[in-house]
C-alpha cells in the first residue's frame, strides 16, 4: 500500500520486480542458512558419538601400563643414519608438545660417541637446538656418502661357505634393508634386479647356488623377489634339516666312544698272575708251570677257568671254551696244551716258505733254549695250509641310500666284515652331494 501511495502510476510496476526479485533472494539465503546450521549439528552430533566410541575402546587399557618407547641410539655410521633420522622426528623432533629444551635434551642423551662430539661444543639452551639438530643433519644427511656406504654394504656381503640357514636369512636381511635405504635416498632400485640376483646369487655355497640353477626352467631373467622368495623356502629348508639333525641321536659317535672306552680298559688290564702290564696267556712266569700247577694257581686266584678272568664262574662265562677239546677251559689248562711253551730272547723261528710240495703244508718250527725237564713242551710244529690261489670271494648287496635332500639311489656295496674303513666313490659321492671332509687314513 506503501508503494502504491508513494509511487506514481508508471512507477508502480517497476517497484512490484524489484519487491518480488528480494523475495527471491531473501528465500534463497533463509534455505542455505538452514542447509548449513543441519549440517554444523550433524558433524558436531557425528564428531561426539567417535569421541563416546574412542574413548569406550580405550577404557580397558587406563589400568595397563605400557612400556616405554626407547628413543635409538646413534654413534655416527652412516648406515645407521636414516634409521635414526626418521625415528627421531617422529618421536621428538615434530612433537609440538614436547619444548625445545626437552628436545635438545632427548637428542643429546640419543647420540654416542663421534655422533654426540659434533654438538658438544654448543650450550644447553632452548634456542641452540634447531641448531644442534640442523648441524647434525648437514653432518650425515649427505647423499653422496650415505650412497656409496650402502652400495659398498651391498658388494661386501659375506659368502657362505656352507650350508647355513641363518646364514641365508641374514643375507635376505642385508639386501632389503640396504635396497630400502637407497630407495629412500631417491635411487631407482626397481631397475637394479638383474644385478642383485647376479651379485648376491654369487656369494651362495655351492649346493645352494646348485638349487638355484636348477629352477631356471626358461632364459628369462629372474626377478628380485623370486630370488629371495628362493632364498627363504631354502632357509626354511635347511632349518628343518638342521632341527631334525639335532634331535637324531649321534649312533656313530656312541659307537666310537664305547670302542674308544673298551680300547682303554683292554691296555690297561693287567696279568692276575704277575700283576704286570700284560694278560695272563701271555705271562712268561704262568706259562713256564705244568698243566696241574695252572690249575692249582687258577683255584688259588680264584679265577675264571675258562677266560682266566675274575669276577664271575666259568659256568657264568661266555667267552668260547678249549679250542682242542671244546671244554669249558681255557686252552692253556688242556692236558696236551699246545700252547704250553715257554718263549724267552733265545727263541728262533724256521720256516720254509719254498716248500712245493702239494700234500705237505708249509711248516713253522718254533725252538727254544730250556730245561730238559721241559723239552717235550718246548717244540712244537705250526701247521698253515697254504693255497695259491690269490682271488677272495666277497658278499655283496644292492642297498638303498638316502642323499642330503631325501630322495633315494640304488648302491652296489661289498660286505666285507674284516675291513676297519669304508670307502665310496666320487660318482656316487657327487650323485648324494654330501660334504667332504679332509682326513688323514
Amino acid at each position: 500500500m506503501s508503494i502504491e501511495l508513494n509511487c506514481q502510476d508508471q512507477d508502480i510496476q517497476q517497484e512490484y520486480a524489484k519487491r518480488q526479485r528480494l523475495d527471491t533472494i531473501f528465500s534463497k539465503t533463509l534455505s542455505k542458512a538452514r542447509t548449513i546450521l543441519k549440517r554444523k549439528c550433524s558433524d558436531s552430533s557425528s564428531s561426539e558419538s567417535k569421541r563416546l566410541d574412542i574413548n569406550h575402546e580405550y577404557s580397558g587399557l587406563e589400568g595397563v601400563k605400557l612400556p616405554p618407547i626407547q628413543l635409538p641410539v646413534f654413534h655416527g655410521d652412516y648406515l645407521k643414519w636414516i634409521e635414526f633420522k626418521d625415528t627421531f622426528e617422529g618421536l621428538i623432533h615434530n612433537n609440538k608438545v614436547l619444548a625445545d629444551i626437552q628436545k635438545y635434551h632427548y637428542l643429546r642423551a640419543s647420540l654416542k660417541g663421534d655422533a654426540l662430539k659434533i654438538i658438544q661444543s654448543l650450550d644447553f639452551s632452548a634456542q641452540n637446538y634447531n641448531s644442534a639438530w640442523q648441524t647434525l643433519y648437514n653432518r650425515f644427511d649427505n647423499s653422496r656418502i650415505l650412497v656409496n656406504n650402502h652400495l659398498k654394504a651391498l658388494f661386501q656381503i659375506e659368502n657362505l661357505n656352507k650350508e647355513s640357514a641363518l646364514g641365508l636369512r641374514s643375507m635376505i636381511d642385508s639386501v632389503k634393508k640396504h635396497l630400502f635405504a637407497l630407495k629412500s635416498l631417491q635411487l631407482p632400485t626397481e631397475h637394479w634386479d638383474a644385478i642383485m640376483v647376479y651379485l648376491v646369487s654369487g656369494k651362495l655355497d655351492k649346493f645352494s647356488s646348485r638349487e638355484w640353477e636348477k629352477r631356471k626352467i626358461d632364459n628369462s631373467l629372474p626377478s628380485l623377489n623370486e630370488f629371495l622368495e628362493f632364498l627363504k623356502n631354502r632357509a626354511d629348508f635347511l632349518e628343518t634339516i638342521e632341527l631334525s639333525n639335532v634331535t637324531k641321536p649321534d649312533y656313530k659317535s656312541n659307537y666310537q666312544d664305547k670302542r674308544s672306552r673298551s680300547l682303554l680298559t683292554s691296555k690297561s688290564r693287567s696279568c692276575n698272575f704277575c700283576k704286570q702290564n700284560h694278560l695272563i696267556y701271555l705271562c712268561e712266569e704262568f706259562l713256564k708251570f705244568s698243566v696241574a700247577q695252572n690249575w692249582d694257581k687258577i683255584k688259588q686266584l680264584n679265577l675264571c677257568r675258562n677266560c682266566l678272568c675274575t669276577g664271575h664262574s666259568y659256568k657264568q662265562c661266555k667267552s668260547f671254551g678249549c679250542k682242542i677239546c671244546k671244554a669249558k677251559h681255557s686252552s692253556l689248562l688242556h692236558e696236551n696244551k699246545p700252547s704250553d711253551i715257554h718263549v724267552n730272547d733265545n727263541s728262533s723261528i724256521n720256516f720254509n716258505p719254498n716248500n712245493d710240495s702239494e700234500n705237505e703244508p708249509n711248516k713253522i718250527k718254533l725252538s727254544t733254549n730250556t730245561s730238559e725237564n721241559n723239552v717235550n713242551r718246548n717244540e712244537i710244529v705250526l701247521k698253515n695250509n697254504c693255497s695259491n690261489n690269490n682271488y677272495v670271494l666277497l658278499s655283496t648287496a644292492k642297498v638303498r641310500v638316502y642323499d642330503r635332500y631325501g630322495n633315494t639311489h640304488i648302491a652296489r656295496v661289498i660286505l666285507d666284515s674284516e675291513s676297519q674303513s669304508c670307502f665310496i666313490t666320487e660318482d656316487f659321492l657327487s650323485k648324494l652331494d654330501l660334504d667332504t671332509n679332509r682326513a688323514n687314513i
